[in-house]
């Protein structure tokens, strides 16, 4: 077969040719005057890849050598020169359709390897006309299979074998599918006719979703590439954490015990936070960003500590290798508290505090006021503290001053010290704090500031006790003071105390101590 050469015209150096290989092109016939030659697979594409060349009688001529064949008494062959090749005398175009012989996938690679039974254009490939599914028919398994995108991309490879390379998108919703594209078994493809065509504009082959095609047996390549932080940001004002990542992940692997929040890039353990806890959820559709909603605990830790997460020059984050894992199991690459990641934003708090409770011990002299998040000790202003009692238990009220003093530490709840004139006040008062029913407490507006310095709005309408500790200790004399002249004793008491309970009888003036 070697001998045979196909040319594109009688003249061989004016048009494309095709010497016929012995080694793959096979002689079918027996002895007579009609000899059949069998085109095999490159011989036939070989003149397929030509677009001008056997598509007509016009287009097709044959050249023979004198050892082509010989008669029956050994006589070779008159050879047919190139020079004057032999027009067809009667020519059969191409009339089959490209069909899909094998395909492999990489998800290490993330690529298709797709190989045609024939010729095919390369440039004719519309990824989006295919899809990868999880079972051979997919009418029932609606939501195992992914159709690709765009962002897929295709490529020549030779000429029966074409490549699609995935792009992000498509890559981490294949991923997301758990019974899909994991294993030799679960990968099926299918596609629309408009998917390719070959040389000549025949379309492809349909592969129908109702009888998707099996990859090859061991054509299956899984992923072996360790997910990577890529980056984060931090929403101060929800406590959230928004981890992007290079691939979707395993959502219910994420540990977030293994998350750090520090200041800088360097670990400094006294300004840092590992996560005690929180609730993940993700990915954002098939964008592998992970939100991370802190517990209440860290998000008042982190406000607690100063220099810690307000802005982007001190919000870093480092994880370890138990931090999750993506769909093939492959551990999250560590980012070492020694060389933390940056954070990309920080979205401010602009939240207001608000009051969520509080207690008052009238024996100790303290009030304990609790709110929603941390506040700054030195914003509060005891002249905008209120206690009073609801009408139907007097309506009265006593506005502290500023002899009370909070002490001095930034937490979720204030620890006020009442002063001895405040504590006072508030015992006279007949109507306020003699029980829980009766002591309510209002801020009113900016009696005191969050860390980020939001102030709060009035706690309107106020907000009743949840502990009322009564006093229970017994007022003591301090000094006392005679004055003949005015015939009257002036006792002074550590407390307040009620002028109609005074027995006089019970007071006797000694002239000695004991």
């Amino acid at each position: 077969a070697t001998q045979i050469t196909v040319q594109q015209q009688g003249v061989q150096l004016l048009g494309a040719d095709v010497t016929l290989r012995g080694a793959q092109s096979v002689l079918r016939s027996q002895n007579g005057t009609t000899l059949s030659v069998r085109l095999l697979a490159d011989d036939l594409n070989a003149i397929k890849n030509d677009t001008t060349f056997a598509i007509d009688n016009a287009t097709v001529f044959l050249s023979l050598t004198e050892r082509t064949v010989s008669d029956m008494a050994g006589n070779q062959l008159l050879a047919i020169n190139a020079s004057q090749a032999q027009a067809v005398q009667t020519f059969t175009p191409d009339t089959t359709q490209p069909a899909l012989l094998s395909w492999a996938l990489d998800m290490d690679s993330l690529t298709l390897t797709l190989t045609w039974s024939e010729v095919v254009d390369a440039s004719s490939i519309r990824p989006t006309e295919f899809a990868i599914q999880g079972f051979a028919n997919r009418t029932r398994h609606a939501s195992s299979f992914h159709q690709l995108t765009a962002q897929s991309t295709a490529s020549r490879l030779d000429d029966v074998i074409t490549r699609i390379t995935l792009g992000a998108d498509d890559e981490n919703a294949v991923k997301l599918l758990l019974d899909t594209a994991t294993s030799d078994e679960d990968a099926y493809l299918v596609f629309s006719a408009s998917a390719l065509s070959d040389k000549n504009g025949r379309p492809v082959q349909a592969v129908a979703p109702q009888s998707g095609h099996l990859i090859a047996r061991h054509a299956f390549v899984a992923d072996t590439t360790s997910p990577r932080l890529v980056g984060f940001s931090f929403n101060r004002n929800l406590g959230n954490l928004s981890l992007t990542f290079t691939e979707v992940l395993l959502l219910e692997t994420f540990n977030l015990t293994e998350i750090r929040v520090q200041h800088d890039s360097l670990l400094d353990a006294s300004v840092s936070r590992l996560l005690t806890g929180g609730l993940q959820s993700g990915p954002r559709g098939v964008v592998p960003v992970y939100d991370i909603a802190l517990s209440t605990d860290d998000q008042n830790a982190i406000k607690r500590t100063d220099n810690l997460a307000i802005n982007e020059n001190n919000t870093f984050i480092a994880l370890s290798a138990r931090t999750v894992v993506d769909r093939s199991r492959n551990a999250i690459i560590a980012v070492p508290s020694s060389n933390a990641t940056r954070v990309t934003e920080v979205i401010p708090d602009v939240t207001r505090p608000i009051m969520t409770g509080f207690q008052i011990d009238l024996d100790a002299g303290i009030l304990d006021v609790t709110f929603d998040e941390v506040v700054q000790a030195i914003t509060m202003l005891t002249p905008r503290v209120v206690l009073q009692s609801s009408p139907a238990f007097g309506g009265q009220s006593v506005t502290l001053t500023t002899s009370s003093t909070v002490r001095n530490r930034n937490d979720v709840n204030l620890v006020v010290d009442l002063s001895s004139d405040d504590l006072n006040a508030v015992k006279l008062a007949r109507n306020l704090c003699t029980r829980r029913g009766d002591c309510s407490l209002n801020l009113t507006f900016d009696a005191v500031r969050d860390m980020s310095a939001n102030a709060i709005l009035a706690s309107a309408p106020a907000l009743p006790t949840a502990n009322l500790t009564a006093d229970l200790t017994r007022p003591r004399l301090v000094s006392y003071n005679i004055s003949l002249d005015a015939e009257i004793i002036y006792l002074e008491f550590d407390e307040a105390v009620d002028a109609t309970t005074l027995n006089i009888w019970q007071i006797a003036l000694q002239n000695v101590s004991n």
